[in-house]
């Protein structure tokens, strides 16, 4: 049965007639050089010699050459859907006349040169359309090799010759290791999204580029498509990189130069190797991994907004000055500069690293795991929403803690804070105050709610705030815990923060007061014992004095006044110092 060749029509420069075609036989298996062609029409009969630079179609089944023969100068290649073009063995040269030309396959189809050598006079190159396969080895061919759709195998290390490569789309492929490191003397341009590497070939199918790279002003999308590791070793310049992952492909792509391209790095997919500082474009570029990794390889990278949404960001230091945004993933990475760290959406958010962010952090929704002891770098923290978790009994943190009313602070096991804590929301899990840390209830002033294990230990402190001469209104009036959770009084101190509402001649200080500091509702319980009186108490000794006492589950504050002394007991005084004067005055008479 014989299979027929469809052709392209081909306009020359200077005249409108349609040039011949070359059609051959699906059973004919000599090479291209034996008379297995028709250069007329499409068949039935296919005993003609084939025409230098005449332009052939492949259209229907699978088609066998036994290579070249000699060297041939072939026109433009036209390979339909699901057809099979395949050199089963290397003769001769093909070359194109010195011409670039256009290696067009359908989908499904595959031209399968495999080692079949390649002319390298200058101005030989090729351009690769459609969306089939084209495998080569390839020679030095100097006139380029452009990539505009489906995929080429690089079945050697000068399959894709030695002057420009040019990516507009499409797949480039390995079967094996291939390093293709200076091959291109042309350097490479980048006009479209690609994809390296292709799921069906074994995971030491790597390919490797060390050329620069011109993306041409825009942000184009890699998608890591094998199984292998893919490594971009020339700067790479002149727009953006976001890196996506084909279904089922599992590969990683190596970024190993200081790349200059200003615009976003962004991966929604894969693993990206940053093995340089600097790997990722200029400093003023944000970073956005939403999915995938982002591996800093132990350097340390400088860049504009970090947002985090989804993924993993490991390896190494991120440094922003601008700031961080994380939503959901794992920052293994240590985060670092002037930017602050916001949480903005649901989802949970992992710290391991040894972060030193200096601008704070944020939480407004979902939760932030904290894996470190550095993990909340150094500046304050405010929790609007959310949960904060000190996620391991061997984390403990120093910063400064801020609960809204919405917020939650959790700790896990031996989980410790030396700063404070301040505000309005709730403490979970369990929780320990350990040496130098600090709880204040409420804005000055108000309620804070436990609703876990809080326990209180030596040197740490409970600062209490009084807003006005009154007993009622916790939360207005006073600062309150309240407690359904328990609390261990196992050391510490109550700091009274009085401002101006310190024992006075006012008449409310002249009667006995009392306030619940740690009010228990609901199975709540406070153990221990109560907390000493940190503040000096010096300065209204005369007038009375503080205390603390369990009072059932609750530790109230206690105001105790002076004794007032009996009109009898004032008038023997009065009497003693009026005698005393008089005294003194005869004294002084005696003496005149």
């Amino acid at each position: 049965m014989k299979r027929v060749l469809l052709v392209f029509l081909s306009l020359g420069a200077l005249s409108l007639s349609a040039q011949p075609i070359s059609y051959t036989s699906t059973s004919a298996i000599g090479n291209w050089g034996t008379a297995r062609w028709n250069n007329s029409a499409d068949g039935p009969s296919y005993v003609s010699a084939y025409t230098a630079n005449q332009n052939v179609n492949f259209t229907s089944g699978t088609y066998r050459f036994a290579g070249m023969g000699s060297t041939i100068n072939v026109g433009n290649i036209t390979v339909a859907s699901g057809v099979t073009v395949n050199f089963t063995s290397a003769s001769g040269t093909l070359a194109t006349g010195g011409n670039v030309r256009t290696i067009d396959v359908g989908s499904g189809g595959l031209v399968r040169l495999g080692s079949q050598a390649i002319a390298t006079t200058a101005g030989t190159g090729f351009i690769k359309t459609g969306a089939g396969t084209l495998f080569l080895a390839g020679s030095a061919y100097p006139g380029g090799f452009t990539l505009n759709a489906g995929t080429v195998i690089v079945g050697g290390v000068n399959a894709l010759g030695n002057g420009s490569l040019t990516i507009n789309g499409g797949t480039i492929g390995s079967d094996d290791r291939r390093d293709l490191s200076g091959k291109f003397a042309g350097g490479i341009t980048v006009g479209g999204d690609f994809q390296l590497g292709a799921p069906s070939y074994p995971v030491n199918a790597t390919l490797k580029f060390s050329n620069a790279m011109n993306f041409g002003g825009a942000t184009r999308t890699l998608t890591i498509g094998g199984n292998a590791s893919y490594t971009l070793g020339g700067v790479i310049s002149n727009g953006g990189l976001t890196v996506n992952l084909a279904s089922g492909a599992t590969g990683q792509l190596d970024l190993t130069a200081v790349n200059s391209y200003e615009g976003a790095t962004t991966i929604f997919g894969g693993t990206v190797r940053a093995n340089i500082a600097g790997a990722l474009g200029s400093a003023a570029g944000s970073v956005t991994v939403s999915g995938g990794t982002l591996n800093l390889s132990g350097y340390s990278h400088t860049k504009g907004q970090i947002t985090l949404s989804s993924g993993t960001l490991s390896g190494g230091t991120m440094s922003s000055s601008i700031g961080f945004e994380l939503q959901s993933g794992s920052a293994h990475a240590n985060l670092s500069g002037t930017g602050a760290v916001s949480k903005t959406t649901s989802g949970t958010i992992t710290l391991t690293g040894n972060n030193e962010f200096s601008g704070g952090m944020s939480i407004a929704d979902g939760t932030v795991l904290a894996y470190s002891n550095n993990a909340l770098g150094s500046g304050a923290v405010s929790i609007t929403g959310g949960t904060l978790s000190l996620a391991a009994s061997y984390v403990t943190v120093g910063n400064a803690i801020n609960i809204g009313a919405s917020g939650t602070l959790m700790g896990t096991d031996a989980a410790a804070v030396t700063g404070s804590i301040t505000g309005t929301g709730t403490l979970a899990g369990t929780l320990n105050l350990a040496a130098g840390a600090n709880v204040n209830a409420g804005n000055s002033p108000g309620i804070l709610h436990n609703i876990g294990t809080l326990t209180f230990s030596s040197d740490s402190t409970l600062t209490w705030e009084l807003g006005a001469l009154s007993t009622a209104d916790a939360g207005t009036h006073f600062d309150q815990i309240a407690n359904t959770g328990t609390i261990n009084l196992n050391g510490g101190m109550l700091a009274l923060s009085l401002g101006s509402f310190a024992p006075s001649a006012d008449p409310f200080w002249a009667s006995d007061r009392s306030w619940t500091v740690i009010y228990s509702t609901a199975g709540g319980s406070t153990t221990g014992t109560a907390l000493g009186i940190a503040s000096d108490q010096s300065g209204w000794a005369s007038l009375g004095s503080f205390g603390t006492s369990l009072i059932g589950q609750d530790m109230v504050l206690s105001w105790t006044a002076a004794a007032i002394p009996e009109t009898s007991t004032y008038a023997a005084i009065f009497g003693a110092l009026a005698l005393a004067g008089v005294c003194v005055h005869r004294r002084r008479q005696a003496r005149r």
